[in-house]
């Protein structure tokens, strides 16, 4: 079974640890430990937990609009024509 992230519509991104095995390391690959009691390890997606990577709630109060996910990117700039 495929490991499953859920991005949240007003949170973090949500991983089903029941759905198989995760490992979480930083930049240099460097393991990262985590509750594995848990069912889900949420993922700091606003960049203003104090306990990054992991989510702690400060989405609820930093302003940012998380709820559009899966949104398509904006269609590519056309070159303007001189006048």
């Amino acid at each position: 079974m495929p490991i499953r992230i859920k991005v949240r519509q007003f949170g973090g991104y949500a991983i089903d640890l029941t759905t198989g095995d995760v490992e979480l390391v930083d930049h240099m690959d460097n393991p990262i430990p985590f509750n594995r009691d848990k069912p889900v390890l949420a993922l700091c997606r606003c960049a203003m937990s104090l306990k990054r990577p992991f989510c702690d709630g400060a989405h609820r109060d930093c302003g940012l609009d998380l709820s559009i996910v899966g949104a398509a990117p904006p269609p590519p700039a056309t070159p303007s024509t001189p006048v």
